[in-house]
């Protein structure tokens, strides 16, 4: 107002890069690393501003991750209006004489599960690509069924849980059960929850888990279950019905990058692929049908 003076208070450059920049979605960043070469170069590459990034679930890069017996390759994707970051080699952890790289058991954020292998015995390691810190995980039977996803509710930098499915069959029921592991603790406990489902002789195949930023999910077909990390709450829904006119040779579950929505891809004996994605309001609309 006229006559009164205006005290503007100015946000120091630390808390503008590290507590405020972190936070905003990668479109934005995108369009900010042209305000100056300081900003592209802190967005790009500053491995402080990809560790706070991390703890907010927005990924460094996206692209495809291969295994090799001694390293692992992470192949980016160019997404118009995105941070597109490439990863070098060097994120990733040289191995000790011994030591092969077994499997990759999920990537989230810019957290990588994968499993070594040391004399014909399983190692498992967390391996965070932005602080090229890592963590051995602790044994624990039956791994397949290992998700891993973030944790929001902890003050650390790059916080997270690992969830494994443990499966009790029963003449009319199958029982499970989640043993947890939290990074703030590196202690595994057996949660509360618990799911029960006695529709037993349709089940076929194996468990295959999918992890996202929050959510854990396993494909235990015809059924999805899941484990929200973030709100501490399971359950289950049925997957789409296999009508599409042929035999499923192949499923895969998967997540769309940008609004993480549940998809399903299957490949029919009849040579044709389905695409369904979960509606926002529940259920399973056939998005696609290709032949080829």
């Amino acid at each position: 107002m006229a006559g009164r003076d205006i005290m503007v208070a100015k946000i120091s450059e630390d808390i503008l890069h590290y507590g405020i920049l972190p936070w905003l979605p990668c479109k934005y960043l995108s369009r900010f690393k042209s305000v100056s070469r300081k900003w592209n170069h802190l967005i790009s590459h500053d491995l402080g501003f990809m560790q706070k990034q991390s703890s907010h679930g927005s990924p460094v890069s996206f692209g495809f991750v291969y295994k090799r017996p001694h390293g692992i390759i992470l192949y980016p994707v160019d997404i118009p209006r995105e941070l597109n970051i490439c990863m070098p080699n060097s994120f990733f952890p040289t191995l000790p004489v011994g030591i092969i790289y077994n499997n990759i058991l999920a990537l989230v954020g810019h957290l990588l599960l994968v499993v070594l292998m040391k004399s014909n015995s399983k190692v498992y390691y967390v391996w965070n690509l932005a602080t090229k810190v890592g963590h051995t995980i602790p044994i624990i039977n039956d791994s397949q069924c290992l998700g891993l996803a973030l944790d929001t509710s902890t003050t650390a930098t790059a916080g997270y849980k690992l969830v494994n499915l443990v499966l009790g069959r029963w003449s009319d029921s199958e029982e499970y059960l989640f043993h947890i592991y939290s990074s703030a603790t590196r202690r595994w406990m057996v949660s509360d929850h618990k799911l029960i489902i006695k529709d037993t002789l349709a089940f076929h195949g194996q468990i295959h888990p999918l992890s996202t930023k929050r959510v854990i999910y396993w494909d235990r077909t015809p059924y999805l279950l899941w484990f929200d990390v973030e709100k501490d709450v399971t359950g289950y829904m049925s997957l789409p019905t296999v009508n599409e006119g042929g035999g499923v040779r192949s499923q895969k579950l998967g997540v769309t990058y940008d609004e993480e929505i549940l998809t399903v891809i299957r490949l029919l004996t009849n040579r044709a692929i389905t695409i369904w994605m979960m509606a926002k309001k529940g259920g399973w609309p056939c998005t696609k049908l290709t032949a080829f």
